[in-house]
C-alpha cells in the first residue's frame, strides 16, 4: 500500500548517523515501542539535531515493524 509512495512523517529524532556511502541516516521514533522510521536524506540536506522534532518527506521502500524512507527532504 505504501511501497514506492511519497510519505511525510513527523517525530523526534533519536539518532543521526552515516551509511557506508556517506549518506545521512536519520532515525525517528515510531508510534510504538517496537517501531522506528529509518530515513536516508538527500545529499544536500542538513541533518537535524538529535532530540529535535521534524517533518520529513521521502519515498517508502520498506514497511513492516519499521518504516524505511529514501531520497528524503526536511519539510520546512
Amino acid at each position: 500500500r505504501y511501497l514506492n509512495k511519497t510519505l511525510q512523517v513527523q517525530g523526534v529524532v533519536t539518532q543521526v548517523t552515516q551509511n557506508q556511502e556517506g549518506g545521512t541516516i536519520v532515525n525517528i521514533d515510531g508510534n510504538n515501542i517496537m517501531s522506528t522510521v529509518y530515513i536516508t536524506l538527500r545529499a544536500k540536506e542538513v541533518p537535524p539535531a538529535t532530540g529535535s522534532t521534524v517533518s520529513i518527506k521521502g519515498i517508502c521502500t520498506g514497511f513492516l515493524s519499521d518504516v524505511i524512507l529514501i531520497d528524503a527532504v526536511i519539510v520546512k
